[in-house]
């Protein structure tokens, strides 16, 4: 039997999202200055346009 371990529940839930159509980022990306900057500053902790965007993309679905 094989040892349930951080990795394979990472990769796992990685895998379900990834099927659900989710794309990860890694974060080096979301830094300032990143390919996909999504921070103004090291000091700020919240991603905002995530969560923005999910919700508005949820709204659509909701009316569709």
């Amino acid at each position: 039997m094989k040892h349930i371990t951080e990795a394979r529940v990472e990769d796992a839930v990685l895998d379900w999202l990834g099927q659900l159509g989710h794309e990860m980022v890694c974060w080096p990306d979301l830094v300032p200055d990143g390919a996909a900057q999504e921070r103004d500053s090291f000091e700020q902790v919240d991603l905002t346009g995530r969560p923005r965007d999910a919700a508005h993309r949820l709204s659509n679905i909701e009316r569709g």
